[in-house]
């Protein structure tokens, strides 16, 4: 069993460990469960092949009918072809690569029966005659007893698509989600029942649970109502912590100084710059109801007409 604590080394291996903690910074389970996914993707409705569109995400339950590789001029330099049918139509699976290095080559014989999920492209062979295809379309083999429920199961699955870097595929993040979460020892939750049940909240586990493998969207968006409160939460109590750290700390009080003090501290500002009183003289002669800047009877004196422009006064 894994705690949130726990190393992810010890859970998923060195190998998968050092990739989370190189590419993402991921060191423990809880790390790894709290980076959450991105956003969800939904495999939709079985469609016929007789119906299919360009640029459309489909996903279609057919039987293998051939399968044939054949090199390119151009990188990769080899593409295998697989050619399936629903009895309305046919679709090719296209999977560029090299020679040998893909698992459907093994799995998807002549005569075996699948789910095919992807986005629709059309291109046109040497021949002339425009073909429909899915490039690297996710798939699953499925048995004969069962097929029609296992297909719509796997057509209404919610996929998390999780933040990932270069070298990181998504699906290695998936996967070692899948195995935390099965090992996962979570301690009690450390929100109080009544308070949960007074919010409309669930549990910690159940919330880790939705938003990494939800079934439904109900549940999904349940699980991040519970993740969301808790970071609010945690929010409110440090910013409560910071309050009381600084209403602990020692301080006296300084009195506000007064306005003639702080007059009186630039009386004579001018006056002391001779530079200043000449350009001063140049701008306002003597004549000029403004030429006596800053001194003790112009402030007895009524206030000046407020220049048209800035004018600095002490």
């Amino acid at each position: 069993m894994a705690t949130l604590d726990e190393p992810l080394r010890k859970v998923l291996g060195d190998k998968t460990a050092n990739a989370l903690k190189k590419g993402l910074d991921l060191h423990t389970v809880g790390d790894l469960l709290h980076h959450y996914p991105r956003r969800y993707a939904h495999r939709g409705e079985l469609t016929q092949l007789s119906g299919l569109q360009d640029g459309e995400h489909v996903t279609v339950m057919a039987e293998v009918v051939k399968v044939q590789g054949r090199s390119l001029t151009r990188s990769p330099g080899y593409v295998l072809e697989i050619t399936v049918t629903d009895g309305t139509g046919e679709l090719k699976l296209s999977f560029f690569g090299r020679k040998g290095s893909y698992r459907p080559e093994k799995e998807l014989s002549p005569g075996t029966r699948g789910l095919f999920a992807g986005k629709i492209s059309t291109y046109v062979p040497r021949s002339g005659r425009a073909v429909r295809q899915l490039a690297h379309p996710q798939y699953k083999v499925v048995h004969e007893k069962g097929a029609e429920e296992a297909a719509q199961e796997w057509a209404d699955e919610i996929i998390p698509i999780y933040p990932s870097s270069k070298s990181l595929p998504i699906e290695a993040i998936s996967t070692s989600v899948e195995t935390v979460l099965d090992q996962l020892d979570l301690p009690d939750d450390p929100m109080p029942g009544p308070l949960l049940r007074r919010r409309g909240l669930i549990g910690l586990r159940e919330a880790y649970e939705g938003i990494h493998r939800p079934g439904t969207w109900d549940e999904l968006g349940r699980a991040k109502a519970r993740l969301k409160w808790d970071e609010a939460f945690v929010v409110q109590v440090a910013l409560a912590q910071r309050r009381v750290a600084a209403a602990s700390l020692p301080a006296k009080p300084r009195p506000r100084p007064s306005r003639a003090s702080s007059r009186s501290s630039t009386r004579g500002c001018l006056s002391s710059s001779p530079r200043a009183s000449a350009r001063w003289a140049t701008r306002y002669p003597p004549t000029s109801p403004r030429a006596t800047p800053c001194t003790a009877s112009s402030r007895a004196t009524s206030a000046p007409e407020r220049p048209n422009r800035w004018i600095p006064r002490c």
